[in-house]
């Protein structure tokens, strides 16, 4: 891997960008000395524990606490109706997208979205198991779990709905009386009239429908806040690991009815994120509302059972397609119909409108219309999971091709590459308005099918099958898109330690920010990396940023220290002037050194820190070396890629082994490639756990979770994956100064499609035309039955 030349005028080589250094965090992380949620601790903290519901749906009774109360330890009892009297509100979520380029998701007719209030404690009805409908408080972990089970709740049971197909269903259960029919959005996209003629003059017709069910995000570390309130003060603190501190601090605020100056948000070190901590959660705002009810700080820490009924959750998504050819298997027209589950609340739109944007993949359809809808259930609510939306349309785009393949009979591969959006055609826009910025999709194929031996699976395939084996493969294309939220803050202290502070607003959840955030300030400011110290996370520090979510942190953070870094160097050319009493336009700068004409000095800017603090300096340069710079940057950026699988299939007992792994993936200019590879290789993990094991299991007489723990929720484990190829291309984008794209989610969004399309390969002679996703043994076999029978 090469580094290349920023694109400015003195066109100089990067020292630290684009070198594989380790990880600068880790030595402090492997040693114990992370600072994680359940790590925070106060004098004098109390215990939170949660009562929760046993019913998916249910009108609330009366609350029965006496007996809670009186246990030993107990110092408070609260239920929604105490939140209430109390003036708390709910958590005031932001669902749709809001950047100037995602598309406008609507309710039916036009009109604005009723998403459902998000109390912290309900007063009228629990519309999901698991949710929380009373906070006990006590002087142990253990004696307020003990009192929990000692709350009695009177439910009156309400018919259910789990399924988004079901909820549009006639006659189907109403979570919200103010959504009747429980559709909450109801948007079209594209051309119709232009699409119905495509299709009018079309040769061909295949369509395709499937449900991506739903997984959750089983972060390393379960979520947990600690929270203290000052009586004298009025001033409330909360260590909470999240996706971004200063949203937290402002949507928590709302929730309590305080002004957000009142409220500090630490987040530190995060466990594990991929989405499901980007949004508060109802116990956050408890715990701060509980510390000024018993005047102590509270914690709670949540088990992991209680994670996998409460966290949000991702994907679940119905979709059908409809895709228009020519008789030369040109691709003509595309219909899509997407239905999306938000669960027992609207937390996030980003899936959809996400995926919507994306609708078309990686191929040139030249007419498009899609109809995207949003429907309530009795579920726990969906959230922005790694890639958010577009491991969904990517699976459903690339699998209806491989079936117009089969119908056509012709080489899925040359399907492919006769409709891919050539590399001359970027900037490319799609049928539904989305600009594609870069990138050369087929050099992506070809990259992916070297990487993966395209050429020797014929000689694989003939020892697979002498085992009595069925090897599978198969390609799937992406491009996925990162925008996020769209300001973002960076202030820049050149300290007299030799040290620079760097004060940034988005924040890692185990991404390795600490090391690339310095590497790119190393070379702007032309200081070590080892200098540069990263600080994030505390709100009382942060005053704007938007943390960690869409692939967002890096472009948006090197952007903003892009705008900064001249800025500093502007006045470190003032202070240089100071210095050596000279006019500030006879100040040179190169090298990473300021210097002037008639002295034999100069100095770093590590080195005129120190020096300034020596000296007294005019007022208006006083503050020493320090400049702080906002952006606000819009512009999408289009990271794409493929990812070729091999399974090997049993056809006996219907297991599946993953034998080979390769993916390819642009992600712009690439700071730090050791970095990067490591994070392609755990987003593949997530994205084959979800093809071959991983689902939110509901049981349909009940509503019940059946996934309550790592027993019932298969994770990928360690020799569930090959080793893995993987390979990084660098398409530079023009939309931001150092052309990032993004590195953290595209070996998600083509790893559906890869893994399942390779299963229904190895056993398509056997009549196995699809399979429902996680293709478990028993799935495999049972579709291996069905064919066989057929």
């Amino acid at each position: 891997m090469t580094t290349r030349a920023l694109d400015r005028p003195d066109e100089r080589v990067f020292r630290a960008i684009g070198q594989p250094l380790r990880r600068k965090e880790d030595g402090r992380l492997l040693t114990g000395q992370g600072r994680f949620s359940d790590d925070a601790t106060m004098p004098g903290q109390a215990y939170a524990a949660l009562v929760r519901s046993t019913l998916p749906h249910a009108r609330l009774g009366a609350i029965a606490t006496r007996r809670a109360r009186a246990m030993p330890g107990v110092l408070g009892v609260f239920t929604g109706a105490d939140a209430q009297a109390d003036g708390l509100g709910p958590l005031p979520h932001t669902p749709v997208p809001q950047t100037k380029y995602d598309l406008t998701l609507t309710a039916p007719g036009g009109g604005a979205i009723f998403i459902g209030p998000h109390l912290l404690l309900p007063v009228d009805k629990v519309r999901h198991v698991g949710e929380a409908v009373a906070m006990v408080v006590a002087e142990t972990a253990d004696q307020a779990l003990d009192a929990a089970e000692a709350v009695e709740v009177a439910y009156a049971p309400l018919p259910w709905v789990l399924d988004a197909a079901a909820a549009l269903a006639h006659g189907a259960p109403a979570v919200w009386d103010a959504v009747p029919n429980n559709l909450l959005v109801d948007t079209e996209f594209g051309d119709e009239a232009a699409t119905t003629r495509a299709f009018a003059a079309a040769a061909h017709m295949i369509d395709f429908e499937y449900h991506i069910g739903r997984v959750t995000a089983v972060a390393l570390e379960p979520r947990a806040a600690l929270a203290h309130h000052d009586a004298g003060t009025g001033r409330y603190t909360l260590h909470a690991g999240s996706g971004g501190a200063v949203r937290q601090k402002r949507e928590l605020a709302g929730a309590l009815g305080i002004q957000p100056e009142q409220l500090r948000v630490l987040s530190h070190d995060v466990g594990g994120n991929f989405g499901s901590k980007n949004r508060p959660y109802v116990e956050y705002g408890l715990v701060l509302w509980a510390a000024r009810q018993v005047g102590r700080p509270v914690k709670f820490t949540a088990s992991r059972a209680e994670a996998f009924l409460s966290d949000y959750q991702g994907r679940d998504l119905v979709t059908t397609l409809q895709l228009a050819l020519d008789a030369a298997g040109r691709f003509l027209a595309l219909r899509a119909h997407n239905i999306s589950n938000v669960g027992a609340r609207c937390v996030s739109l980003s899936p959809l409108g996400k995926g919507e944007a994306l609708i078309t993949g990686a191929y040139d359809i030249p007419a498009a219309h899609l109809r995207a809808q949003a429907v309530f259930t009795n579920t726990m609510s969906t959230q922005a999971y790694r890639s958010s939306g577009r491991p969904e349309v990517t699976f459903a785009i690339e699998r209806l091709i491989d079936r117009a393949a089969a119908a056509l009979g012709v080489d899925p591969l040359a399907l492919r590459r006769r409709n891919l959006v050539r590399a001359d055609a970027m900037p490319y826009t799609n049928a539904v308005g989305a600009r594609y910025d870069s990138g050369d999709y087929e050099a992506n194929m070809n990259r992916a099918m070297r990487l993966a031996d395209w050429d020797g699976y014929a000689a694989r395939r003939r020892a697979a099958a002498a085992r009595g084996m069925r090897l599978g493969r198969s390609l799937a294309n992406y491009v996925e898109s990162s925008i996020g939220a769209p300001r973002e803050r960076v202030e820049i202290t050149v300290t007299a330690e030799d040290r620079v502070d760097l004060v940034v607003g988005t924040q890692p959840s185990g991404q390795g920010h600490e090391t690339s955030f310095a590497q790119v300030a190393a070379d702007l400011l032309w200081v070590p990396v080892e200098a540069i110290n990263v600080i994030t996370g505390d709100t009382d520090v942060v005053s704007v940023g938007g943390g960690s979510h869409s692939g967002r942190s890096l472009r948006h953070a090197a952007t903003v220290m892009a705008k900064a870094a001249p800025e500093l160097i502007a006045r470190g050319k003032r202070i240089a002037a100071s210095v050596f009493d000279a006019p500030v336009d006879q100040i040179g700068f190169v090298d990473g050194r300021f210097s002037a004409p008639h002295s034999n000095r100069s100095f770093s800017v590590l080195e005129l820190a120190k020096e300034a603090a020596r000296r007294a300096l005019p007022a208006e340069l006083a503050s020493g070396l320090a400049v702080a710079a906002e952006n606000e940057m819009h512009d999408p950026v289009y990271p794409n890629g493929c990812a070729v699988s091999e399974v090997e299939v049993d056809p006996e007992t219907g297991a599946v082994a993953l034998t080979r792994y390769a993916a390819v993936d642009d992600v712009g200019r690439c700071i730090n490639p050791l970095i990067v590879h490591g994070q392609t290789h755990g987003a593949i993990a997530q994205g084959v756990g979800q093809a071959l094991s991983e689902l939110c299991a509901l049981d349909r007489g009940s509503g019940q979770p059946l996934a309550g723990s790592l027993l019932d929720y298969a994770l990928p484990r360690a020799d569930t994956l090959p080793a893995l190829d993987t390979e990084i291309v660098e398409v530079l984008s023009p939309t931001n100064p150092l052309g990032i794209k993004a590195g953290g989610e595209g070996g998600t969004t083509p790893a559906l499609a890869a893994v399942i399309g390779a299963i229904v390969d190895a056993l398509a002679d056997l009549g196995v035309r699809d399979l429902a996703m996680p293709a478990t043994p028993l799935a495999v076999w049972q579709a291996i039955q069905a064919a066989r029978r057929r």
